[in-house]
């Protein structure tokens, strides 16, 4: 299985989170889009909690009915989101659509709710495996609307059935063979609703590895005014010889799970791991860094060349962080040893994730604040999810705690909600000007953020705040 997703806001300004969420399990075979419903944050709590109970359930890969097991996990999640939404006020109404899809031998087992779709992929026809619940489709499956007047239809994203919002529900099930040409997609409707099957198909015959598919349908929906959350998993089965750019060669990527040839010579197995059809994110973001550190620093030295010429030592400190950055970057962002040495800091002490300022938790810092400790050890453990959800409890407590804002940031950026990373860290600093001093890294976090919503001033400003410490 070769896997690609996204999951993303969208542009509408009234969606301030993204309900959207996502699960690959690809050592059991799991694939599942579920998309919230709700007001406030209900419809990702909804979303979240069905992702959980299916991770849950399928992490372990089980012995036993896969069906059965699917069964099992809807059933559950809707109880767990009905049960939740009655008792909880702030969470009435919550639901979720689910598509999912469970890998079986040499067969693939289908499972929906609601109008999020899986689609089946032969190479040369696209075809879409579910049928939406909703207002609209059930109006063309009886013949009362065409599917031109669909498109236009003010209900058209009306849906009848959905994960919590009855005590019971009903999941359609499918099965299907898969052979070494299969692909398959997952995606919510925000995918579909600017995107068309005709087009679906053009783009999943491009012959892209799926994360680059991945992204062309965000672009795509992005062109079109991404109204609603985007999400979409592809999944390639067996070996594939995916299209590349003009300067890359053409590469392979094993099925996971095969063996590979252990000789040097052979380049396959070398491959098994490597997508050369993007750039490694922090190589990406380190060349950004680079720039636009060069461009500051170029910049103000064409303004000082009358005065000499020479870089005044505030801007050669600037390129010398631009420098720094891409380097760490490049080895494993492990960059506060290296800032240690050029600022005369003292070096802190990483975690394996190589963030700055992660020091282990302290006996004293437990005993103080417990409930801090516990989500920074979730943090430290790679547990982004379980981290995000105690660092926002602990946030909803009190507001303006600094520190908790600050974790919370974090945890968003390594979760990739950028904008909610974006918005906590700024207000961590507004709370505490002198946050960084204690949490070292704070200006950094903030232009990595940026730089992932394409925010070149953002980065620009944090990057001279970082310099300036």
């Amino acid at each position: 299985m070769t896997v690609g997703t996204v999951t993303d806001r969208g542009l509408h300004p009234k969606r301030a989170a993204n309900e959207d969420r996502l699960l690959v399990l690809p050592e059991s075979g799991l694939l599942l889009v579920a998309d919230g419903v709700g007001g406030r944050r209900a419809g990702q709590v909804a979303s979240q909690t069905a992702v959980d109970i299916f991770s849950e359930i399928f992490a372990a890969r089980p012995h036993g009915n896969v069906l059965d097991l699917l069964k099992l996990a809807v059933a559950e999640s809707n109880q767990r989101i009905y049960e939740a939404s009655t008792e909880v006020e702030e969470l009435h109404g919550m639901a979720t659509t689910l598509a999912v899809v469970a890998v079986d031998g040499a067969r693939a087992i289908i499972g929906h709710v609601g109008d999020s779709r899986v689609y089946r992929f032969d190479g040369q026809r696209l075809t879409c495996e579910t049928e939406d619940h909703s207002e609209v489709a059930e109006a063309m499956r009886s013949g009362e609307l065409t599917a031109v007047q669909a498109a236009r239809h003010p209900g058209r994203n009306v849906i009848t059935r959905a994960l919590g919002i009855e005590p019971e529900v009903t999941a359609d099930f499918d099965i299907i063979a898969l052979n070494e040409r299969t692909s398959l997609l997952l995606c919510s409707d925000g995918i579909t609703r600017h995107i068309p099957d005709r087009e679906l198909e053009e783009v999943m015959k491009s012959g892209a590895h799926p994360q680059s598919i991945c992204d062309k349908l965000k672009e795509l929906c992005y062109a079109r005014g991404a109204e609603d959350n985007l999400t979409a998993v592809v999944v390639d089965f067996g070996e594939r010889g995916y299209v590349e750019e003009q300067t890359r060669p053409m590469t392979t990527v094993r099925p996971t799970g095969t063996t590979a040839d252990n000789s040097a010579n052979n380049a396959a197995s070398s491959r098994i791991s490597v997508d050369f059809s993007k750039e490694p994110e922090t190589t990406r973001l380190s060349a950004r860094f680079g720039r636009q550190a060069k461009q500051a620093a170029g910049g103000s030295s064409r303004q000082n060349k009358s005065k000499g010429g020479l870089l005044g030592g505030a801007l050669l400190q600037l390129l010398l962080l631009g420098l720094l950055l891409a380097g760490a970057f490049l080895a494993g962002r492990y960059y506060d040893q290296i800032y240690a040495l050029i600022w005369g800091k003292p070096v802190m002490t990483s975690t394996a994730g190589g963030q700055t300022g992660d020091k282990p938790v302290t006996a004293e810092q437990a005993q103080a604040n417990p409930d801090l400790a516990a989500a920074r050890g979730l943090f430290q453990e790679k547990r982004f999810e379980p981290a995000r959800q105690s660092f926002a409890g602990l946030v909803s407590k009190e507001p303006a705690n600094a520190e908790y804002r600050y974790w919370l940031g974090r945890t968003q950026l390594e979760l990739k909600q950028y904008q909610d990373a974006v918005k906590n860290l700024n207000e961590a600093l507004r709370l505490d000007a002198k946050l960084n001093e204690k949490l070292p890294g704070v200006y950094l976090h903030l232009a990595l953020a940026y730089d992932a919503l394409n925010n070149r001033q953002g980065v620009s400003e944090n990057l001279r705040r970082a310099a300036a410490q």
